[in-house]
This record gives C-alpha cells, structure tokens and sequence, in this order.
C-alpha cells in the first residue's frame, strides 16, 4: 500500500557453517525475473538457527510493486540446506500455503514453485520500514 525500505531477511541454518548470500529482485514478475538479483548481505553462520541478517544498505520499493527475496545457502552436510512448512500431521494441518510464493533451484537457472511442486513454502521472511 505504501513505498518501504527493506532493511533485513529472516531464515533458518539448518546446520553450523552455513554460508549464504540475499538477493532482492525489484519488480518480480515471476520466476524468469529471479536472475535480476541485487546482492544484499552475504555471511556465514557458526551454528544452526533462526537468523534475522540485515542488508548492507536498505532497498526501496515503491508502493504496489512486487518484490523478491533469494536466498543462496550452503550447509555443510546437508544436500536440503531450506527450511520448509508443510501440512504433516493432525498439529500442522492449518498451515496456510496460499500466503506467499517459494521457488527453489539447485543452480539458480531453473525454479520449480514449491506450493505446486511439493506443498510447502519456504520458511523466509523479509523486514522493512515504511517510507514517508
């Protein structure tokens, strides 16, 4: 509804040593816009977790405008580094998958929509502040 500064992503480590790099993708338009990412924040995280990363500069978005968030990770020992929500039992069957929209890609180039493909949305958040 109004133009914001994203300032910071939210994600889980599944494991220590994981290295990662944000990305932000102004004007999504779908998943063959992916490979338009800005660079945002890249670290390594020393032990698994929730994570709150903030960017190294804050990104605009103007009012109505969709955006992306891509996160690259690397978890040592793990071939499925993302955290995922999906319907599995009697206590997670209100979990709503309608709410958002999450891609994977083993290489970046081709991504498969996780809400289609496989039920379940990536556990990935993004914080900002409302410009005034």
């Amino acid at each position: 509804d109004s133009a914001q500064s994203l300032r910071a992503a939210g994600f889980y480590a599944l494991g220590k040593d994981s290295e990662y790099v944000l990305y932000i993708v102004n004007h999504f338009t779908g998943p063959d816009s992916l490979h338009e990412r800005t660079p945002v924040a890249q670290g390594k995280l020393g032990n698994a977790g929730y994570y709150t990363v903030d960017f190294d500069r804050p990104v605009s978005v103007e009012a109505g405008e969709t955006f992306a968030v891509v996160l690259y990770i690397s978890t040592p020992g793990t071939d499925k580094p993302l955290a995922i929500e999906f319907s599995a039992d009697e206590f997670t069957s209100t979990v709503d998958l309608s709410d958002g929209q999450s891609y994977i890609s083993p290489a970046g180039a081709k991504w498969e929509n996780l809400e289609e493909t496989q039920e379940s949305n990536l556990c990935l958040k993004v914080y900002g502040d409302y410009q005034e």
